[in-house]
């Protein structure tokens, strides 16, 4: 998965002979924090799963971006 397949993170989870909560799951983006990337990344499979770690994970990107620009 590279970078311009993020935008297509949201569909990955609804693919019949492709595993895409796997390859959203493997993604390097997932943890690179913060980043549009692994929001989008976690929101996907938050989607696909309603795994409330994913919902934890999208909170900590969000809180660590929030961070990182109030200290700018």
């Amino acid at each position: 998965m590279n970078k311009k397949d993020i935008e297509l993170a949201q569909f990955l989870p609804k693919l019949k002979k492709y595993n895409g909560i796997k390859a959203l799951k493997d993604s390097p983006y997932l943890f690179k924090i913060p980043s549009g990337a692994s929001v989008q990344i976690g929101k996907a499979l938050y989607d696909a799963t309603n795994d409330d770690n994913y919902l934890d994970l999208i909170k900590r990107i969000l809180e660590k971006f929030e961070k990182e620009n109030l200290a700018d």
